[in-house]
């Protein structure tokens, strides 16, 4: 029994605004397989992650009705996401050991392990090709991160990366905005993340086959 098929945010806002399909089966069935291979999961893949949406288990009238009310970011490179980056963030990543402990850049997934002041963290990536895009460089990827740190749960990031579509797994904050804790909004992401940045940067996506 095939699994049910789930899709991006992304997806689902461009089907609602494009006029060529009428149904979301057409649209999927439209895509190209490299584009497909990022903007469809199977359930037990989905459901891990933030950002997708089951096919089947709605009306498709009301799925067009419902990715209305999406956020208009669900997605972000990363320029968009250290615009504003408080340089606090950038100064004390200087003092992070990054090791890379995980690795699968076909599905564009990198895991590292962190180590800071005696404590070891580890921080979450998640890189896509933006619909319509043939990008592999990072800086021209969409992408979503995270960090297991207090830091990134209540100064900021976690919130950030909520509504502003880059965070990667399931939020684990209370989605509030931390306006005593960052009431600038600077705290875009965490030391962790950017000392691993120094490193990811550097890769590229693989281009899928066509």
């Amino acid at each position: 029994m095939e699994e049910e098929l789930y899709l991006s945010d992304p997806a689902w806002i461009e089907f609602q605004r494009q006029k060529v399909f009428k149904t979301l089966s057409e649209f999927v069935s439209a895509m190209p397989p490299a584009t497909k291979g990022v903007h469809t999961l199977p359930q037990s893949v989905a459901v891990q992650v933030e950002g997708f949406h089951p096919m089947g288990s709605l009306d498709e009238r009301v799925a067009c009705l419902m990715v209305k009310y999406l956020p208009i970011k669900v997605s972000a490179n990363w320029n968009q996401i250290t615009s504003g980056l408080a340089p606090s963030v950038i100064e004390k990543a200087k003092g992070c050991t990054v090791r890379l402990i995980r690795s699968n850049p076909k599905q564009g997934r990198w895991t590292f392990e962190v180590r800071s002041l005696g404590e070891t963290y580890t921080v979450y990536l998640k890189a896509s090709v933006p619909i319509g895009s043939t990008a592999s460089k990072m800086a021209k990827l969409d992408l979503k991160l995270g960090c297991s740190c207090g830091f990134w749960k209540w100064q900021g990031p976690d919130y950030h990366a909520s509504v502003e579509g880059y965070l990667d797994r399931k939020p684990r904050s209370n989605k509030k905005e931390p306006t005593v804790k960052d009431p600038n909004g600077h705290n875009k992401i965490c030391k962790h993340v950017y000392a691993c940045s120094q490193f990811f940067m550097k890769y590229d996506l693989p281009r899928k086959e066509t």
